[in-house]
Protein backbone atom coordinates (compact mmCIF):
# COMPACT_ATOMS: atom_id res chain seq x y z
CA UNK A 1 0.00 0.00 0.00
CA UNK A 2 1.74 3.80 -1.07
CA UNK A 3 1.87 5.75 2.46
CA UNK A 4 0.07 9.30 0.72
CA UNK A 5 1.79 11.19 3.28
CA UNK A 6 5.46 9.92 2.43
CA UNK A 7 4.54 10.26 -1.37
CA UNK A 8 4.16 14.07 -0.80
CA UNK A 9 6.61 14.99 1.13
CA UNK A 10 8.63 13.26 -1.50
CA UNK A 11 6.58 15.74 -4.09
CA UNK A 12 7.00 18.73 -2.11
CA UNK A 13 10.89 18.19 -1.55
CA UNK A 14 11.24 17.76 -5.35
CA UNK A 15 9.01 21.12 -6.03
CA UNK A 16 8.09 23.88 -4.34
CA UNK A 17 5.36 23.46 -1.38
CA UNK A 18 3.75 26.73 -2.62
CA UNK A 19 3.62 24.97 -6.14
CA UNK A 20 1.80 21.72 -4.97
CA UNK A 21 -0.67 22.86 -2.21
CA UNK A 22 -1.92 25.52 -5.64
CA UNK A 23 -1.90 21.98 -7.87
CA UNK A 24 -3.88 19.98 -5.24
CA UNK A 25 -6.52 22.78 -4.28
CA UNK A 26 -6.59 23.05 -8.12
CA UNK A 27 -7.09 19.03 -7.92
CA UNK A 28 -9.47 19.06 -4.94
CA UNK A 29 -11.81 22.18 -5.76
CA UNK A 30 -11.43 23.02 -9.11
CA UNK A 31 -12.01 19.27 -10.79
CA UNK A 32 -14.81 18.92 -8.87
CA UNK A 33 -16.67 22.11 -9.95
CA UNK A 34 -15.99 21.15 -13.68
CA UNK A 35 -18.07 17.59 -12.22
CA UNK A 36 -20.61 19.49 -11.49
CA UNK A 37 -20.69 21.26 -14.44
CA UNK A 38 -20.89 18.99 -16.48
CA UNK A 39 -23.37 16.71 -14.64
CA UNK A 40 -25.86 20.43 -15.29
CA UNK A 41 -24.79 20.06 -18.34
CA UNK A 42 -25.76 16.49 -19.03
CA UNK A 43 -23.00 15.03 -18.89
CA UNK A 44 -23.02 12.47 -16.16
CA UNK A 45 -20.68 9.71 -16.85
CA UNK A 46 -17.99 13.10 -17.16
CA UNK A 47 -19.50 15.02 -14.24
CA UNK A 48 -19.21 11.73 -12.18
CA UNK A 49 -15.50 10.86 -13.30
CA UNK A 50 -14.24 14.00 -12.72
CA UNK A 51 -16.22 14.13 -8.82
CA UNK A 52 -13.87 10.99 -8.20
CA UNK A 53 -10.74 12.36 -9.23
CA UNK A 54 -11.45 15.63 -7.17
CA UNK A 55 -12.30 13.54 -4.22
CA UNK A 56 -8.98 11.59 -4.37
CA UNK A 57 -6.86 15.10 -4.25
CA UNK A 58 -8.54 15.57 -0.81
CA UNK A 59 -5.97 13.48 1.09
CA UNK A 60 -3.30 14.62 -0.61
CA UNK A 61 -4.44 18.47 -0.18
CA UNK A 62 -4.75 17.70 3.88
CA UNK A 63 -0.60 16.12 4.10
CA UNK A 64 0.41 18.68 1.82
CA UNK A 65 -1.32 21.43 4.00
CA UNK A 66 0.30 19.90 7.12
CA UNK A 67 3.83 19.28 5.67
CA UNK A 68 4.07 22.79 4.84
CA UNK A 69 2.70 24.45 8.06
CA UNK A 70 5.28 21.63 9.54
CA UNK A 71 7.92 22.80 7.08
CA UNK A 72 9.41 18.94 7.30
CA UNK A 73 9.32 18.15 3.73
CA UNK A 74 12.87 17.72 2.98
CA UNK A 75 13.22 16.31 6.86
CA UNK A 76 10.54 13.33 5.80
CA UNK A 77 11.22 13.18 2.16
CA UNK A 78 15.71 12.54 2.82
CA UNK A 79 14.63 9.80 6.09
CA UNK A 80 12.51 7.65 3.24
CA UNK A 81 15.05 7.71 0.75
CA UNK A 82 17.50 7.55 3.17
CA UNK A 83 16.06 4.61 4.44
CA UNK A 84 15.42 2.84 1.21
CA UNK A 85 19.11 3.68 0.19
CA UNK A 86 20.88 1.80 2.99
CA UNK A 87 18.18 -0.64 2.73
CA UNK A 88 19.15 -1.45 -1.44
CA UNK A 89 22.71 -0.91 -0.91
CA UNK A 90 22.65 -3.92 1.41
CA UNK A 91 19.96 -6.09 0.12
CA UNK A 92 21.45 -5.80 -3.79
CA UNK A 93 24.54 -7.63 -4.71
CA UNK A 94 26.90 -5.21 -6.92
CA UNK A 95 26.49 -5.27 -10.92
CA UNK A 96 29.89 -6.61 -12.68
CA UNK A 97 31.23 -4.03 -14.51
CA UNK A 98 32.91 -4.39 -17.56
CA UNK A 99 36.40 -1.47 -18.18
CA UNK A 100 36.37 -2.71 -21.73
CA UNK A 101 35.16 -0.08 -24.13
CA UNK A 102 33.18 -1.50 -26.96
CA UNK A 103 34.87 -2.12 -30.53
CA UNK A 104 33.82 -1.49 -33.81
CA UNK A 105 34.59 -4.06 -36.12
CA UNK A 106 34.86 -3.10 -39.78
CA UNK A 107 35.04 -6.14 -42.46
CA UNK A 108 37.44 -5.29 -45.27
CA UNK A 109 35.88 -5.91 -49.16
Amino acid sequence: MVNLRKLVAFDMAVHSPRFIVTEFVIGALGIPALGVFSISRGGMEMGLYLLSIGTNYMPLLIYAVIIAMKKSAMREAAYELGHKTSALVKSDPPLPIKNDPPTLKLSSH
